[in-house]
């Protein structure tokens, strides 16, 4: 978290920094997209002429193998929309907490009615704005628009976190998806038989054990 004297310049940072992108999310659904492509081309030819238990059964692989790629890939989606949005949020939120700091400076109406002699409470501090407290009340100035901006920027802060809470939770859920990703997905167990997959269209007109479309 930025120190107070910080804080603005954290909150100009945010609307006038650079936007926030992870680049390799985009290269990777690339690939997964070229790869699932390649999978349903090369399935689509082997499958139409292979007949039999063991075509059942690699049909069954084919459709899994099918459908976690194209998870992946919508994962990938999902968190670089989600990146996108946190930062567009970030610039606003920023944006609307710069409009709300107060000014820093001793207005010069203020100023002329202090050297006039007038009789002036100081707004921040109490007491009576002089010659001799002028100095005071600008140093209170800065500090109350430096309270300001640090209240606003840990309340930006905050939602940094959760959005960043939240991205942790999707890649948890894309490892939690790898980790699944084994022999028992292919509907092959230890010293047993393919398990029956559940019935749904594939390209290459073979069962899809995810239970949807696979292309």
């Amino acid at each position: 978290m930025a120190n107070q004297g910080d804080a603005e310049a954290q909150l100009k940072d945010f609307v006038q920094g650079k936007s926030w992108v992870a680049p390799n999310l985009a290269i990777l659904r690339g690939k997964l997209l070229e790869a699932r492509g390649q999978l349903v081309t090369r399935g689509i030819d082997l499958f139409g002429s292979w007949n039999g238990e063991s075509s059942e059964a690699a049909r069954a692989a084919a459709s899994v193998l099918v459908e976690t790629i194209a998870t992946l890939e919508q994962q990938c989606a999902d968190i670089e929309k989600a990146i996108d949005q946190d930062d567009l949020e970030r610039r606003a939120s920023a944006e609307s907490a710069l409009k709300k700091l107060p000014k820093d400076a001793i207005p010069d109406s203020t100023l002329r009615a202090v050297l006039q002699g007038a009789t002036i409470v100081n707004p921040i501090g109490g007491g009576l704005l002089t010659m001799a407290t002028i100095a005071l009340f600008a140093n209170q100035l800065s500090e109350e628009r430096n309270r300001v901006a640090q209240a606003e920027l840990s309340k930006i802060e905050s939602k940094i976190d959760r959005a960043a809470n939240s991205l942790v939770e999707r890649r948890t859920e894309h490892i939690a998806l790898n980790e699944r990703f084994g022999k028992s997905d292919f509907g092959i167990t230890e010293g047993s038989e393919s398990r029956p997959p559940r019935t749904a269209t594939l390209p290459w007109g073979g069962p899809n054990v995810c239970g949807r479309d696979g292309n």
